[in-house]
Order: C-alpha cells, then sequence, then structure tokens
C-alpha cells in the first residue's frame, strides 16, 4: 500500500514548502494547548466557577481545545512515511488523526453553546432553569454530529493526507473521474464532503452565535 501511496503523489512542494508546513502548526499548538489547561485549572480550582454552568461548559471546551492542539502538534508525523517532510506515520495514523481533528468540530458547537446558553440567561429565567436541569443531556448532544460526522468519514475513507496533517481529502488529491483514479474516498468529492462535514456545520454554529 506505500508503494501505492508514492506511486500515486501528485506533484509535491518544495522542500522549504514543506518544511514550513510541517513545523509552522506546532508552536501555536503548544501555545494552545497550556492555554487551554489554564483555564481548565482555573475552573476546576474555584468552587465557585465550578457551580456555575458557563463555566464548566468553558471547561469542557477547553479540555476538546487541549486535545485538538495535541492532534495539530502531531502534525505530518501522522501522514504515511515519505509522502511529506518529516512524515512518519501510515494510513491508520493519518485516518486516526483525522478522525481526531474531525471530532474537535465539537469545540464550535460549545462555542455556539455559549452563545446560546448567554443568550437565555439574560431573556428567559425559566429556560435558563430548563437548562441547568438538562445540563448533561446538553453535553451530549453537543457531541453527536462530531462524532458521527468522523465515523461517516472513516467509513468512506475520506480521512487522508491535507495540508500539514490528515483531514477531509481523497487520495491522491484531485483524483476522480475527471482526471485519475482514487486509492482512498473517491465515492465523494473532496469539495463536497468538506462542506457537508465542515464547512456548512461550521458557518451554521457562526450565524447561531451571530444571532443569539
Amino acid at each position: 500500500k506505500q508503494q501505492v501511496y508514492e506511486e500515486t503523489m501528485p506533484e509535491r512542494l518544495t522542500l522549504a514548502q514543506e518544511q514550513v508546513l510541517a513545523i509552522a502548526p506546532k508552536p501555536s499548538a503548544v501555545i494552545s494547548f497550556f492555554a487551554s489547561l489554564y483555564i481548565i485549572a482555573t475552573v476546576l480550582t474555584n468552587v465557585e466557577k465550578r457551580k456555575k454552568m458557563y463555566h464548566r461548559l468553558m471547561t469542557a471546551l477547553s479540555f476538546h481545545s487541549a486535545l485538538q492542539s495535541v492532534w495539530f502538534f502531531w502534525g505530518t508525523w501522522a501522514i504515511p512515511e515519505g509522502l511529506v517532510y518529516l512524515s512518519a506515520g501510515t494510513t491508520t495514523t493519518c485516518t486516526a488523526q483525522g478522525f481526531l481533528i474531525q471530532f474537535s468540530l465539537v469545540i464550535p458547537t460549545y462555542y455556539s453553546s455559549l452563545s446560546v446558553f448567554a443568550y437565555f440567561t439574560m431573556h428567559s429565567t425559566a429556560m435558563n432553569e430548563a437548562i441547568h436541569r438538562v445540563e448533561p443531556l446538553v453535553h451530549g448532544l453537543l457531541h453527536v454530529f462530531p462524532l458521527a460526522s468522523s465515523i461517516a468519514l472513516q467509513q468512506i475513507e475520506m480521512l487522508n493526507p491535507n495540508g500539514p496533517w490528515c483531514w477531509i481529502e481523497s487520495f491522491p488529491p484531485g483524483c476522480g473521474k475527471d482526471t485519475y483514479p482514487c486509492v482512498r474516498g473517491g465515492g465523494m468529492s473532496a469539495e463536497v464532503a468538506m462542506w457537508a462535514f465542515a464547512g456548512a456545520p461550521f458557518f451554521f454554529m457562526l450565524f447561531l452565535s451571530t444571532v443569539t
């Protein structure tokens, strides 16, 4: 399978470009990781903050943000060996990284939930109390689409090398009926998959956060 990857790999970037793509995300991933840990620690060590739903939502958001930072720091190391600079993984590690990055879509869902929570807190005491009663359900529902979309993308083999990590992409990039055969993910165009599983949900959550 590794030989197939190498034979079907399209024209590569220059070495300098690959080095930038591989290394540039790592410093920001480290900063994000420790910033997320700081928020978590701030809430968990403060009894009053732990009593408030807003801070519990922030803690869950920061937990997922810390994990996402790890997946981004992993970077090209997860990509099958020999494809790009610092790649040292396999198809399995690439799929795993793509699955986890897609699951990180839970982060914008938490951001949206904070906006909705703030709206109801200010405008409806009854609704605010109702949300507090079903808080565990809220946390669970926020994970449904990120998990379901991750599983769906894994099933259609649409988690492949995409820039400095693995995410939504067919392989080799640009493959299809009008170009060259796909080794993985040929059942759906990468553009359609990107919009269906990431772009449209993200803009919906952005819209929801804006109107609330």
